[in-house]
This record gives structure tokens, C-alpha cells and sequence, in this order.
């Protein structure tokens, strides 16, 4: 009898030190609140919240990957590999645009810990029409808030609008519209008091190609949607398409350099260059008539510190673009 208890005793420590042995030096993912309640909100609206994992294992957890499981959401990890005792955020962002009722959206984080590598962080909530984002304009493509002019040539003015209406019988109010001046007027129109507005948005002339996204904030008195944001993008082309756009040359050289550009119409639209005048007057120009545009021989050109930053300036007999500037740019070789 003795001799059994010995034994008992014997295989119960192994067993012990067989476990300890088997989660020594692992990771072990936690959350405090792994499922995150916005209780209820309009569905114009964007959940923003931070979850916040901890490593309670001995050794480092590495996050592979964060995903959530619709394109309604986005998420940033602000540390894949997060060491014992430590913590990192995992920042979410769901879209309610077009829901209605309960709403459910998981993300999988995906780690090293044996015993829980797929990890599952939730936003739950109900979402409410309220207030209803519609296009009143047929060139206006509307998107999870998101309005699109398309693409628009560099300094043209383009207006677009939308139409802002309550889905209850609650009127409303629109108290102040907030935009950049520096890229749009907005209009605001009653269509109908405490039901329904025109807001008409009007895009300056932008002086240069580029993707515009700026946002455009829409405040109002239901208290389910007292902000209304609304992202604004547009795709600027230019007038003239160059090739290249700026002249990038070699700081040591040993004789002068020739270039070529090629200047033609986006549109298709017939032009003239009227002149061309380099930075320095060592530097030769000449304009080539092509079919649908110019080739310019930029020859005698040395690249000396001088030129660097230096513009040559076109000029051309269109009023909506008077002048091109192309940049000079001097790379040195040395590290």
C-alpha cells in the first residue's frame, strides 16, 4: 500500500512538471473587453474604438495579421509583437452606412499562442436611419458617405449637390456646414423646413493634379445625428500631360547634357507653345511640332549646383493654362 502511494505521488509530479514544462515559454493572448457594445446610432455614422490586447504569457506574442471581416471596417495594430506583461492597441472603425438594426462585425487577430491563435474582437450595436444622405445631382456617385465629382480637369470650377432628409417624423434643423475654403463654397437650400435640404458643394479651381480627398462636417439638432461627415473626392488631371515632369540630371558630368520633353493636350485640344526660356542663358531650346503635340530639345545643359531647384519656364496661347513650369533637379552622387 505504501509502495502504491509512492508511485501515485510519483506520477501526479510528473504530470505536474510535463504541464509546467508544456505552457513555460508560450504566449498567451487576452482582452479586457473583446466585445465592444455602441449601444445605438445613426446609421450616417462611423464607430471609432480602441481594443486593447495584453500578452499574459512568458514569452512574445507576434501578431500575423489583423482582419476584419467586412470592407465596413478598418483596423491599425499599433504593435505586432507585444512582449510579456505588455499591451498594444488595436484601433477599429466600422462604417453604419446602409445598416439598419442589430449589427454584428468581428475582426481575427491571428497570433503565435497555441491555444488561442485565431482571436476574435467584436463591434456590436443597432443602427437607426435618421437622417438620409441621397444625391440630388445624376453626375454624383454616393458610397458609404463618400462623394465622388469623378475627374476634372485642373482649374475648372465644378458644383455637385446633395439632398439631406429626415427618415422620421422628428424635423430637424441643419446648424452649420464646415468646409475648406481653400477647395470648396458650399450652398445650403430648403427644399423643405425641418425635413429636407440641398446642400450645394462647389469646387474651386484647383491649380494642380493631384487625388483630392477633404472632408466636408454637416451639424444638426437630432441628437442621433449631430455630425454628419462626409469624405469628398475627386480626381484632378492636368490640362497637358509632360513627359517627364521635371528634368532630373547628374551632378557631374563631363559635357553638357541634351534632354527632350514631350508636351501635349490631355483632351485633345489644340494649342500653341509660344515660348520656351531656360533658367540659365548657356541653356538651348527648341520646340518640335509633333502630331498632337510639341517635343521641346533642351541641349547645353550643365548640371552645376545653380540649376538645381531652377524652373524652365513654357508658355502657351491657352487661357486656362498660361504657363508650365518644369523643374530642374541635380542629383549628386555622393552618399
Amino acid at each position: 500500500m505504501k509502495c502504491s502511494l509512492i508511485a501515485m505521488l510519483g506520477v501526479l509530479i510528473i504530470s505536474l512538471v510535463i504541464v509546467q514544462s508544456a505552457t513555460a515559454g508560450q504566449p498567451q493572448i487576452a482582452c479586457g473587453e473583446p466585445i465592444y457594445n455602441f449601444g445605438e446610432a445613426a446609421n450616417i455614422k462611423t464607430i471609432k474604438h480602441t481594443f486593447v490586447l495584453r500578452n499574459e504569457g512568458n514569452s512574445p506574442l507576434i501578431i500575423s495579421s489583423v482582419k476584419a471581416s467586412c470592407g465596413c471596417t478598418t483596423t491599425n495594430i499599433s504593435n505586432k509583437t507585444i512582449n510579456p506583461g505588455e499591451e498594444a492597441n488595436v484601433d477599429a472603425e466600422l462604417s453604419l452606412y446602409g445598416y439598419q438594426g442589430y449589427i454584428k462585425k468581428d475582426i481575427r487577430v491571428t497570433s503565435n499562442d497555441p491555444a488561442n491563435s485565431i482571436f476574435i474582437l467584436s463591434i456590436i450595436g443597432n443602427t437607426i436611419v435618421g437622417i438620409e444622405i441621397k444625391s440630388s445631382d445624376t453626375e454624383v456617385k454616393i458610397e458609404n458617405n463618400n462623394i465622388d465629382f469623378g475627374y476634372i480637369s485642373e482649374n475648372t470650377a465644378v458644383s455637385r449637390s446633395i439632398d439631406i432628409t429626415t427618415t422620421e417624423n422628428k424635423p430637424f434643423q441643419i446648424t452649420k456646414i464646415e468646409a475648406d475654403p481653400v477647395y470648396y463654397d458650399t450652398n445650403l437650400e430648403t427644399i423643405e423646413t425641418g425635413k429636407s435640404y440641398r446642400l450645394h458643394i462647389n469646387l474651386k479651381p484647383q491649380l494642380s493634379k493631384k487625388n483630392l480627398s477633404d472632408k466636408i462636417y454637416i451639424f444638426t439638432d437630432n441628437p442621433n445625428c449631430e455630425k454628419i461627415d462626409i469624405t469628398v473626392l475627386a480626381h484632378i488631371f492636368g490640362i497637358f500631360t509632360i513627359i517627364p515632369e521635371e528634368i532630373v540630371l547628374p551632378a557631374k558630368t563631363k559635357k553638357p547634357l541634351t534632354q527632350y520633353l514631350l508636351v501635349y493636350s490631355t483632351e485633345n485640344k489644340p494649342f500653341e507653345i509660344k515660348s520656351v526660356t531656360a533658367p540659365m542663358s548657356s541653356i538651348q531650346t527648341e520646340v518640335l511640332p509633333m502630331e498632337k503635340g510639341y517635343s521641346i530639345k533642351i541641349s547645353n545643359i550643365n548640371p552645376v549646383k545653380e540649376l538645381d531647384g531652377k524652373n524652365l519656364r513654357i508658355t502657351t496661347n491657352l487661357e486656362e493654362k498660361k504657363e508650365i513650369l518644369i523643374p530642374f533637379r541635380i542629383i549628386s552622387s555622393e552618399k
